[in-house]
């Protein structure tokens, strides 16, 4: 339960106009409870006597960063202003917070276990073109907002530092958890009691040291579209979206975006009809979303072109045929014929034509390239391209959830993506590749039981050409861990069921390791597929197991 009554909320709007169209809020306010619960163990939360502490953080033209010292009773009503979903005054732009929605049930969840809350203030200032590099640019009125200076007395001010930072989601970033930080080391008056830092913690630094990369890849995305009708229905365009995204922002620090001034990198994938990759030669500008823009065409192919090309439609064709034949292109061969599916194929070619692309350099006045030819061998792909991306669809993690009410006490979402983002940097060092043409699936179910559990063998299912393990932590209940869950009313979070070794190795769950239930669900399922893969894998006279 405490890990969720310090939470951070983020302003969509604030005094600065159009912020919400250069930064990811969501993204920020995700970070920034990461951090909180990193620091939370730190915090004499006791003092709140039951009550939630919200964060909000706030954007204006000001020319410090601005802590508040005291923390007040969270007002909760809305003027007609306001907007119902992210509490700002949006005034037109309203509706475009629905797409907010989603990510606000923390909102609700942290009102449920909180029906009283205290909220304190920070307020970073927003620097304009001017100011940073990175700064956003003015209107009409040639001003982003109407400036007001900082002052006060029942606050603490703190220097922004814009020429530390390379990007504008970086600054404010890192800015909101120096204010948090600061906050805490100074301590908030809270009803006559003080909430400050009381406990020397280590906690995990969940923010990169290097702030020159911090959030530097939020600079370069990939956007992609469709322009065949029924490829959505063929592959997962958001998962083929997301391995993407991944894979710039594993490049981003050696592009020279600085060059970009502020502006986005936006390399937008679409798929026709064509006989070649065409990457285009020059950028292309957005002046009103303040993006500079690569095309990038990658062929489809049908099924007398490729055994996993698409099946053609009533007329006979997947789409309209348009051959590339301009000199504004970079033309690539696609070669179907290197990979075994329709994903990994246009994973790798959007992947050879972004490399290849800024190998060559696009012009803006200046090159946009690699320095250099650091990001041709990149360590987040140590081995060829064609092994990674085809590991990476050949491995899969999977959940299983026997804890009644665990959704309430732990963000499951974030601790799978914790998750897989581990079984993705282990798989170079798994010989996937003696499982030639089998999926293999790690299973983690959260049961009430006594000790780790990961299978000794190989569950096979040769009807889906699937294999995989089961791992099995328990989940403590708050007699157990002090961040155990409560019990309900029939004094148990579950039906009990003992480890069993005789299909299984069983490892101590060593709750007193930990100081927050995401943290030992993280761990403990780390320390069970290490365990698992060192030990390796019976596999048809061999063994599936780490190979360093």
């Amino acid at each position: 339960m405490k890990a969720k009554q310090v939470m951070a909320c983020v302003s969509r709007c604030g005094g600065v106009d159009n912020l919400y169209l250069f930064i990811d809020r969501k993204s920020i306010e995700k970070k920034l409870n990461a951090h909180i619960e990193s620091i939370l163990p730190r915090i004499n939360t006791e003092g709140l006597a039951g009550w939630g502490l919200d964060l909000i953080v706030n954007f204006q033209c000001t020319d410090f960063i601005v802590i508040d010292n005291n923390i007040g009773e969270s007002k909760g009503d809305s003027t007609e202003t306001q907007c119902p979903i992210c509490g700002d005054d949006c005034g037109d732009d309203m509706e475009s917070c629905d797409d907010d929605m989603e990510s606000n049930k923390h909102s609700t969840e942290t009102e449920r276990l909180f029906s009283k809350k205290y909220e304190a203030s920070i307020i970073i200032p927003i620097p304009d073109n001017t100011q940073a590099p990175y700064g956003m640019w003015p209107y009409e009125s040639w001003k982003i907002g109407d400036f007001s200076p900082a002052s006060g007395t029942d606050c603490h001010l703190l220097d922004p530092e814009y020429d530390q930072y390379s990007g504008l989601e970086q600054y404010i970033l890192v800015s909101a958890i120096k204010a948090i930080d600061f906050g805490f080391s100074k301590g908030f008056t809270c009803a006559g009691k003080e909430i400050i830092f009381s406990r020397l913690i280590d906690a995990p630094i969940l923010i990169p040291a290097d702030r020159g990369n911090a959030i530097k890849y939020k600079q370069a995305r990939v956007r992609m579209e469709i322009e065949l009708p029924g490829l959505d229905d063929v592959v997962d365009i958001d998962s083929i979206n997301n391995k993407l995204n991944a894979y710039v922002e594993s490049i981003a620090p050696s592009i020279n975006i600085e060059c970009l001034s502020g502006w986005m990198l936006v390399f937008h994938v679409n798929h026709f009809c064509v006989d070649l990759i065409a990457v285009y030669k020059k950028l292309s500008r957005d002046s009103a979303e303040k993006e500079y823009i690569i095309p990038i065409a990658i062929p489809l192919p049908d099924n007398t072109q490729a055994a996993y090309g698409m099946l053609p439609g009533e007329d006979g064709k997947t789409g309209s045929f348009r051959p590339v034949e301009s000199n504004h292109f970079y033309p690539l061969d696609p070669e179907y014929d290197q990979y075994d599916n329709l994903e990994q194929y246009i994973i790798e070619s959007v992947i050879k034509a972004i490399d290849f692309g800024l190998s060559k350099g696009f012009v803006i006045g200046k090159e946009i390239s690699f320095r250099g030819l650091s990001a041709i061998i990149n360590p987040a792909f140590p081995l060829s391209r064609s092994q990674v991306v085809l590991k990476y669809q050949q491995v899969r993690a999977r959940m299983s959830i026997e804890v009644q009410r665990l959704g309430h006490f732990a963000d499951m979402e974030s601790v799978g993506e914790k998750i897989d983002a581990y079984v993705e940097s282990i798989l170079p060092r798994i010989n996937i590749e003696d499982l030639p043409g089998w999926r293999l699936f790690l299973l983690t179910d959260y049961l009430c039981t006594d000790f780790i559990g990961i299978d000794e063998k190989f569950k096979w299912y040769p009807s889906v050409k699937e294999c995989g393990i089961s791992i099995v932590i328990p989940i403590p209940d708050n007699t157990q861990a002090p961040y155990g869950i409560l019990p309900d009313r029939d004094v148990k979070i579950g039906c009990f069921r003992p480890a069993r070794s005789n299909y299984s190795h069983v490892l101590d769950p060593e709750y007193e390791q930990y100081v927050s239930l995401e943290q030992y669900m993280v761990a403990s399922v780390i320390k069970a597929i290490d365990f698992g893969f060192s030990k390796g894998f019976d596999c048809d006279g061999g063994k599936i197991k780490f190979q360093d």
